[in-house]
């Protein structure tokens, strides 16, 4: 539902304050979709604001009401009765019960009500992230649906829901563009969904699962020369050129070996001394496909795949 307010008190409001701001070119990440906005979001004080109605497009969250009284908005979460109340001008909202402190309050910026886009998320148990280097706001809030696929209890089901969350990320672009074999590779820590490895057009990349996203932790280009080689991909040989920290590996990982052409995926396990152990082959056209590794076992401790204290 569309919030409705009363458009000339809301523009005899704004009229009466000259704040005025130079906008960035800032993008705006909604669950792996970038927005479009009526106004640019503006960079201050070190948050990042944006119209009061782009926070709309985070999973679940309307504009349920503006007070043009109180210079107060209201926004709501579908299917609960959680709200917060902001204030213009004020570095307090109400969400409930709960009066939240605020670094900076919700202002009125080139003549637009606007909120700090990260206070409001996270208001609402969404993931946030700032891409200095693209200079992107990454928004991640899923649904309650797949965080229950998330923590099913079904291994399969869980890492299928990890590998479909949004993707966010804080580092910097690797600036590398790889050969194209056809080929997607996925490996999981033996019995985890909670971390993964993807490796696609010579790049190897590293996620970390929250509720909400998965976070790019590491990434690397690989040597034409090392590409297929397992070993190589996991023990540094062959990494030319990384961003991030390299994850650390102490447990073994099961891995599927997807070919887009065949239409088919091999699938093994590499022991930690880099032995790789190929288990067998299976149809798998796309991710929906997943399918359980009967071999693995999955009654391994929880994750064992940690950071190290920088890249190697």
């Amino acid at each position: 539902m569309r919030f409705k307010v009363s458009l000339l008190g809301l523009l005899l409001f704004v009229s009466m304050v000259p704040a005025a701001l130079a906008a960035e070119n800032i993008q705006l990440d909604f669950n792996g979709k970038l927005a479009e906005t009526s106004a640019k979001p503006v960079n201050k004080d070190g948050s990042v604001y944006v119209p009061i109605r782009v926070v709309e497009e985070i999973e679940g969250l309307t504009i349920s009401s503006w007070d043009n009284a109180t210079k107060s908005l209201t926004i709501a979460q579908s299917g609960t009765d959680a709200a917060l109340t902001l204030k213009v001008g004020e570095k307090t909202a109400q969400k409930g019960s709960q009066t939240i402190g605020m670094s900076q309050p919700a202002q009125v910026i080139n003549n637009r009500v606007m909120v700090p886009l990260r206070f409001v998320a996270e208001a609402f148990d969404a993931d946030v992230a700032w891409n200095p280097d693209s200079k992107t706001v990454y928004v991640a809030k899923t649904t309650e649906q797949q965080k229950k696929s998330l923590h099913s209890g079904d291994l399969t089901a869980a890492r299928l829901a990890a590998l479909n969350l949004p993707r966010i990320s804080s580092l910097p672009d690797l600036d590398f563009s790889g050969d194209s074999l056809g080929t997607w590779s996925i490996y999981f820590p033996e019995g985890e969904y909670k971390s993964f490895f993807s490796i696609s057009n010579q790049v190897i990349s590293y996620y970390r699962i929250t509720d909400n996203a998965a976070q790019l932790i590491w990434e690397a280009a690989l040597a034409l020369d090392a590409k297929q080689s397992k070993e190589s991909t996991f023990y540094a040989k062959g990494i030319f050129k990384e961003q991030g920290t390299r994850p650390e590996i102490k447990t073994n990982l099961v891995f599927y070996d997807i070919s887009t052409h065949a239409g088919q995926a091999q699938y093994g396990r590499i022991h930690t001394d880099g032995t790789v152990e190929q288990l067998g082959t299976k149809e798998m056209n796309n991710l929906d496909e997943l399918f359980p590794i009967e071999e693995e076992n999955a009654g391994v401790s929880p994750l064992r795949l940690e950071g190290t204290s920088g890249v190697k």
